[in-house]
């Protein structure tokens, strides 16, 4: 069996149409090294031989697998999918991190000739950069008599270069390497010594695990590899005569612990790397160390991190919490586990979303599988970190929250939450409340409320209000009252309007569904090779023409999909808005004859939803339907193989019941 490097050299052979290609360019496709392509070649040429495939190999030319009659065969065994190529965006990364790392000017023709592309092909890789680089402050220019250089804060310069090379995968680490920190994997520490250097990340995470030792707490392990990151990053740039030009955070008020934590740091590092770190440095790892983590702390800090405003952590979780709890139908306000668990996470969240420091989850992929529902809540929830940060999260601090959420997922028999008010005392209330949930399962007791408080009830915190003053007006669908002693009249009284309730759920329910939110003009088949934007302008634009959306939606789901890439895996893209730009709720269903390259992966089946998330019942009735649908009942295998709008709709209709 071949091994993963040469499986992926094969792709790249069969994939070049009969054409040559060089060693040297594997080798940059691969992001491995010349040598490594040598070898493994061997490996490849031993299969092709054994095979009866020809492999041609040609000095000055490269190697070229000339597939004839067994291509459609070998391209079954290896199929196209994450070959990895040169495309733009492997480009565009490669440019802006040889710009940031040498920090001397390039030329055009000196980029052409190592990504092997034309200088007019290098120019539109740069002009798309810029676009990419703008909400950063970072530019790249031609600057007449000097070349191509980049421009930009170094703190902004830092963070790209980071963002970068994070992109950067490496199949296997060195297998004489050891990793000296369990928290790091081995294969993101091959990443750390192929672009900080041994000495310098080995030294970091020395000193990081010695302040450990002296502060008597660990971080966790992906906030671990980020303070890792960032430092060899800064020390490496530090040694290279970049330093920051102005204090980040000369106006912000300190907290004195992470302040501490800093000097300790600080002295570390010019212990180890025989320098005298600046102030300003100092403020960047403090910033960095408020970003961090630490396992089993309860300890929050409201963090006066922003010069506009402070942020109150526990409320700011309270209100996530609040927010999925609506769209996913649960109730986690009563776990405190959650909540405690909620404001941790955000403590130190907002910080690396503010400024830019970005962690990394290994298992994106599989949590987006398996809490696909939590994933798509904790996404919409995001908007509290635009309304208090000015910025949004990445799918993978998403992730990490989702998975908080998913593990509060526990189903509970007591599915209506309930609001009991009364004029008698916390006591008698509280005597009653029993009484209720003793006599009707269905019935989850969340508060217990004083009458003057009847005006404030908020219908999308309660299901249902139950009360003891029958003459109390409150603004709420579902009140009913129960004398003290909750009779059987009264138990009568709950347990019809809980069904009344019910049947009132079950027709929402159905009126959201994907099937009735489908129109035979938002079927499209398309046979075709397009874009992922192509794509996606069509469709807004039939939305827009048919008067389920404003202008601007198309815009708005790009921009969502820049922020998240919105492939659910199995090859099905869920793309949506963020903005309220809807007009009628509306579910457009594309099925491609050719896979759509989405970014990091490719899909055939696309969901595209306009929907207005600010509507909880009507997001929450439709999530619950639609992932049960996709995920469980696999329609979007029966949906590749429709030949016409009928059959898809026929499918959609057997499977969202």
């Amino acid at each position: 069996m071949l091994s993963k490097t040469a499986q992926k050299i094969m792709k790249v052979l069969i994939h070049q149409d009969d054409d040559f290609i060089t060693y040297e360019r594997i080798a940059g496709m691969l992001e491995i090294s010349e040598r490594s392509v040598h070898n493994y070649m061997k490996e490849a040429a031993e299969f092709c031989e054994e095979n009866g495939y020809q492999l041609v190999r040609r000095r000055g030319r490269g190697v070229c697998l000339q597939a004839g009659l067994h291509r459609k065969e070998l391209e079954h065994l290896f199929p196209k999918d994450h070959i990895p190529c040169e495309t733009r965006k492997y480009r565009m990364r490669y440019i802006v991190r040889t710009l940031i790392e040498n920090g001397e000017p390039y030329t055009a023709s000196l980029f052409a000739e190592e990504l092997f592309v034309s200088k007019s092909t290098i120019r539109t890789d740069i002009e798309k950069a810029n676009k990419i680089l703008e909400p950063d402050r970072v530019c790249i220019r031609q600057i007449v008599g000097k070349g191509i250089v980049i421009q930009g804060r170094e703190f902004d310069l830092r963070k790209v270069l980071v963002c970068q090379n994070q992109k950067v995968y490496l199949e296997e680490a060195p297998k004489s390497a050891t990793v000296p920190d369990y928290r790091i994997d081995p294969v993101t520490y091959a990443r750390f010594l192929s672009q900080y250097r041994k000495s310098t990340a080995d030294k970091v995470i020395s000193c990081i695990q010695q302040l450990e030792r002296q502060i008597g707490m660990q971080f966790n392990d992906y906030t671990f590899c980020m303070l890792a990151e960032y430092t060899s990053s800064q020390m490496n740039r530090l040694r290279g005569g970049h330093c920051l030009e102005e204090s980040m955070i000369s106006r912000l008020t300190l907290v004195e612990e992470i302040a501490d934590w800093t000097d300790i740091l600080t002295g570390l590092l010019n212990r180890q790397f025989r320098m005298n770190i600046d102030p300003r440095e100092g403020l960047y790892l403090y910033l960095l160390l408020l970003g961090a983590e630490v396992q089993n702390s309860s300890r929050i800090v409201n963090k006066k991190f922003l010069i506009e405003k402070e942020i109150d952590i526990e409320d700011a979780a309270q209100n996530m919490i609040q927010y999925i709890s609506s769209i996913v139908g649960r109730d986690f306000r009563e776990d405190p586990l959650l909540k405690t668990s909620t404001a941790l996470f955000l403590n130190s969240s907002f910080i690396r979303v503010k400024f830019g420091f970005e962690i990394k989850n290994p298992f994106l992929e599989e949590i987006k599988r398996t809490y696909s529902a939590i994933f798509s809540a904790c996404f919409t929830a995001s908007k509290e970190y635009e309304s208090l940060v000015g910025a949004f999260p990445t799918e993978d601090e998403i992730s990490y929250m989702a998975i908080l959420f998913g593990g509060a997922m526990v189903q509970n028999k007591r599915d209506i939450n309930t609001v009991v008010i009364g004029s008698g005392g916390v006591g008698i209330a509280q005597i009653i409340t029993r009484k209720i949930e003793h006599k009707i399962m269905d019935i989850n007791v969340t508060s217990v409320l004083p009458a003057n408080a009847g005006v404030m009830i908020d219908e999308s915190q309660y299901d249902l209000v139950i009360t003891t003053v029958p003459s109390l007006k409150i603004k709420h669908p579902y009140v009913v009252y129960t004398t003290p002693l909750v009779g059987e009249q009264d138990v009568f009284r709950i347990k019809k309007i809980c069904h009344e309730m019910k049947e009132e759920k079950k027709n929402l329910e159905k009126r959201w569904t994907i099937k009735n939110l489908m129109e035979d003009e938002l079927i499209f088949l398309e046979s075709g090779t397009l874009t992922k934007k192509a794509l996606l302008h069509k469709v807004c634009r039939k939305l827009q023409d048919g008067g389920y959306v404003k202008d601007g939606f198309y815009e708005d789901v790009l921009r969502r999909e820049e922020i998240s890439v919105s492939v659910l895996g199995g090859g099905v893209a869920v793309p949506h808005g963020m903005a309220n730009l809807v007009e009628k709720p509306a579910v457009a269903i594309i099925k491609t004859d050719h896979k759509v390259e989405w970014d990091e992966g490719s899909v055939d089946v696309i969901f595209l939803l306009a929907l207005n998330f600010e509507d909880i019942q009507s997001t929450r009735a439709f999530f619950e339907t639609f992932y049960e649908m996709t995920m469980e009942k696999n329609a979007a295998k029966l949906i590749r193989k429709a030949g016409n709008k009928e059959e898809i709709k026929n499918i959609i209709m057997m499977n969202s019941d």
